[in-house]
């Protein structure tokens, strides 16, 4: 009788709690190997992606991999220069987020802030003031803010401090060995990325950054017009178009403060293709 009544109750509980498990099980699986939304906490990607920002990552971009592993069971497809990229620190296993600079074959260096793609410089424009005005005060008066292009990459958002500098804007010429990429922050002088963690495996990559899904400042306060930025926003991170950068290229020489001068070279950047602006989104808890 005993048995009968606890084989009753059992399959109960199965019959009024089995929809809802098959779907946290559904839903565990397609976060782990389809897509996910990953915070951002810190501001090692600004001006392009902000704390707070919940980032949509397209996990099937590149290639299909076993859930809740790196396993590969298959790939169609390998990050290229200025996508905006989730992946495992080799350093402590932090999943990151950062642009992708470096794909294997190419040789990268950095003089003062100034990024060398094989061997021709990256080019350098005014960025537009609709950005800077997302970044406080204290941000906007000790940074520099540009649009940085190289090869046929979209122009994409960087930000420099405007002090004399330093180490941690240079690094030497490095060929990018197979299934290696360079990753760097948009914040250069305040990311965790190439320069502190080296050259990050293709295995360790989980997605691509696709949209930014809602947002929120520090009071936890909803950033409205930050809600679904897609990913071609992300790489552009304007609406304006190219022609206004272009009209608005600063000059060759910019000072950044009384004791530093960096030199940078100004050309015109080609308008890239018109995208349709899609309606859909940084890591799970990704770090500087």
């Amino acid at each position: 009788m005993q048995e009968s009544a606890k084989n009753s109750r059992d399959r109960t509980f199965w019959e009024e709690w089995r929809s809802l498990i098959f779907f946290v099980v559904v839903m565990v699986i397609f976060r782990s190997a389809i897509a996910d939304w990953n915070g951002v906490p810190t501001g090692s990607m600004k001006p392009t992606i902000l704390e707070g920002d919940r980032v949509v990552v397209n996990k099937v971009a590149y290639d299909l991999k076993v859930p809740f592993t790196s396993w590969h069971l298959a790939e169609w497809d390998s990050p290229k220069p200025g996508e905006i990229v989730t992946f495992y620190s080799p350093d402590d296993e932090t999943l990151l987020i950062k642009r992708v600079i470096g794909v294997p074959g190419d040789t990268i260096s950095m003089q003062d802030n100034q990024l060398f793609v094989n061997g021709k410089a990256a080019t350098y424009s005014r960025l537009d003031d609709e950005i800077v005005r997302q970044l406080d005060d204290l941000q906007r008066r000790h940074h520099a803010f540009f649009y940085e292009a190289f090869a046929d990459m979209t122009p994409h958002a960087v930000m420099l401090r405007s002090t004399l500098g330093n180490d941690y804007g240079s690094f030497e010429p490095i060929k990018i060995p197979q299934n290696k990429y360079l990753m760097l922050g948009d914040n250069r002088d305040n990311s965790k990325d190439f320069r502190r963690i080296g050259l990050v495996d293709r295995s360790r990559i989980t997605g691509r950054a696709h949209t930014v899904a809602f947002s929120y400042d520090e009071s936890y306060i909803p950033r409205m017009d930050r809600f679904t930025v897609s990913r071609s926003q992300l790489e552009i991170n304007s609406a304006a178009s190219t022609m206004a950068i272009i009209d608005r290229m600063i000059a060759p020489t910019r000072k950044f403060s009384n004791c530093c001068t960096l030199r940078f070279r100004y050309q015109p950047i080609p308008p890239p293709p018109k995208k349709p602006t899609t309606v859909a989104a940084r890591n799970a808890t990704s770090h500087v």
